[in-house]
């Protein structure tokens, strides 16, 4: 069972416990010792297929996963949403601005959406490390670009209320978007198992 992978100690104790039963049964069945040995272990499994086993119930579903992401992004975009029109409605805007502001939280929440729902249907499988890199440097990009234009970009400016917000709100557009690739792929990206 080391040899195939198995060395969490609960499988192994699992796995031996299940053993020792079944060798008490076969022997009292009166088979000797070596051969209630070899009828048990046969019919506990093949240690490459045991492994796939324990993998399967040691991770969590990579649907389940990909579901909680989900509601997770759900939830963010409706609070970025919620608050964003409340900023948008609340200032002394102009029609167009609002326009633009609202323009700017559709246009958010739409790549957002097409990149969760398209973007893993076009790109090939690609490994877990690449796809965490991605992930990565996608958040990261999208956070320095908002700390870029909060700091280099905004002072250079003299918004109206109404204009800071709408600026904001197409601001935080790459921010947004960028990090989703993290949750990308989560189902393509893990190696399956394989039996041999």
């Amino acid at each position: 069972m080391l040899a195939a992978g198995i060395k969490a100690p609960v499988p192994l104790e699992e796995l031996e416990s299940h053993l020792r039963e079944e060798i008490e049964r076969q022997m009292q069945s009166g088979l000797p010792g070596q051969e209630a040995f070899a009828i048990s272990v046969s019919r506990i499994g093949h240690p490459e297929t045991l492994r796939v086993e324990f993998m399967k119930t040691a991770h969590p579903d990579r649907a389940q996963l990909r579901r909680r992401a989900g509601y997770l992004y759900a939830a963010t975009l409706a609070f970025y949403s919620a608050a964003a029109g409340i900023a948008i409605l609340k200032q002394d805007a102009t029609l167009g601005q609002r326009v633009l502001g609202f323009s700017a939280v559709l246009t958010t929440v739409l790549s957002v959406y097409l990149a969760w729902q398209i973007v893993p249907r076009l790109t090939p499988v690609i490994n877990q490390k690449f796809h965490g890199v991605a992930g990565m440097l996608g958040g990261i990009s999208g956070t320095v670009w908002f700390v870029a234009f909060v700091y280099l970009i905004l002072p250079r400016f003299d918004f109206t209320p109404g204009q800071l917000v709408v600026a904001i709100l197409w601001a935080t557009l790459p921010m947004l978007v960028l990090p989703t690739v993290s949750f990308l792929e989560i189902e393509k990206s893990e190696p399956r198992p394989t039996v041999s």
